[in-house]
């Protein structure tokens, strides 16, 4: 569940980091780079083979970095390593930013995220706790509500993904991870009401009405629990 939301989350990142470097008027390599991300996000590849923006943003970040302007660029080279799954290239990344940057505490949940999609848990345990004495983040409560959940630790779950609410309440992952906490703690009603609210916002989840299907047969509701299984067949290759 997390890895593929931690990849989007980390391409949205990407994307609105370039308007704000452009705003501030970054360095030219930096400047570039950021332009062929935007150039990777508009699909060009699939219209001009040949071309490589994702390649081409790497090592303009790489020129940044010699020519002095490391701060930002290591923290969008963990960016990219981190949407392209290389994720001990990215937490290395990040945590160059955070040595330059130390006061920039958020980033740790960067490196959590790493962490976890590494399976590292311990280590990302650490970086969310650390990225916590910087201030509350939606991604440092989801990425540990994710580690509660993967350890059956459904009641810190719920815990952590209902704080990662309170901070972003459209984080739709963090509502999957309620929903399905609230599943595995049985509280039917309350993981049938938020998991039929993700289902309108990501209508195609396969997760989500597994675990839908799973709460209305909890609730006795066998219709509505057959329809959702036909529309995960539909929705399954």
């Amino acid at each position: 569940m997390w890895k593929r939301r931690c990849t989007l989350i980390a391409l949205v990142l990407l994307i609105s980091l370039s308007v704000f470097f452009k705003a501030a008027g970054q360095s030219q390599y930096i400047q570039n780079g950021m332009q062929a991300l935007v150039y990777h996000a508009m699909q060009i590849e699939r219209f001009f083979p040949e071309l490589d923006p994702v390649g081409a943003a790497i090592g303009e970040f790489e020129k940044a970095i010699q020519a002095g302007d490391g701060d930002e660029a290591h923290l969008l080279l963990g960016l990219v390593y981190q949407n392209m799954g290389l994720d001990q290239q990215a937490a290395a990344e990040f945590q160059r930013f955070l040595r330059r940057n130390p006061e920039d505490g958020w980033a740790w949940a960067l490196v959590g995220d790493s962490y976890l999609r590494l399976g590292e848990y311990s280590l990302a345990q650490q970086a969310y706790a650390k990225s916590k004495e910087y201030g509350s983040f939606a991604r440092s409560h989801f990425g540990l509500g994710s580690i509660f959940l993967d350890a059956q630790d459904y009641t810190a779950a719920r815990e952590a993904f209902e704080l990662a609410l309170e901070e972003a309440p459209d984080f739709l992952g963090a509502r999957v991870g309620l929903g399905i906490s609230l599943y595995h703690l049985e509280e039917y009603e309350e993981a049938v009401e938020v998991l039929e609210l993700t289902q309108l916002l990501d209508p195609r989840s396969v997760e989500i009405h597994h675990y839908l299907a799973l709460t209305y047969d909890a609730l006795g509701r066998t219709e509505q629990a057959e329809h959702t299984r036909e529309r995960i067949t539909q929705l399954t290759p």
